[in-house]
């Protein structure tokens, strides 16, 4: 079954090819205009302040519980709890040693004699 046409779309074309004909300045002054913008970098700052904190919480929390878990209960590494905790603590250190990695284009600049 088909879904019946979007009379939107008919528009949101139109308007993207209207707005193609203007500058990336003026496009930029009609998009602002229109009350539509990227955060700012404060808000920036503060979402990658929440995401960064909240993988180190967990990072922690995995760390501290595996070593629980070890030393005090004694559970050997065939547990199932342990090794769900191993994998939440692997990928809160590949999360956060991928945001210290630089990027591929970081990396091909530098290679270059």
């Amino acid at each position: 079954m088909s879904q019946p046409p979007d009379p939107n779309n008919d528009e949101k074309a139109m308007f993207a090819e209207r707005l193609k004909k203007f500058s990336t300045k003026e496009q930029q002054a009609i998009i602002d205009q229109a009350g539509i913008r990227s955060p700012g970098q404060k808000a920036s700052d503060n979402l990658w302040f929440i995401v960064v904190s909240s993988f180190a919480i967990v990072l922690v929390g995995a760390f501290l519980s595996l070593a629980i878990g070890v030393l005090v209960f004694k559970k050997s590494a065939a547990d199932a709890e342990l090794q769900i905790l191993l994998t939440v603590f692997a990928s809160a250190v590949a999360f956060l040693a991928g945001l210290l990695t630089p990027g591929p284009a970081h990396s091909s600049q530098s290679s270059t004699p």
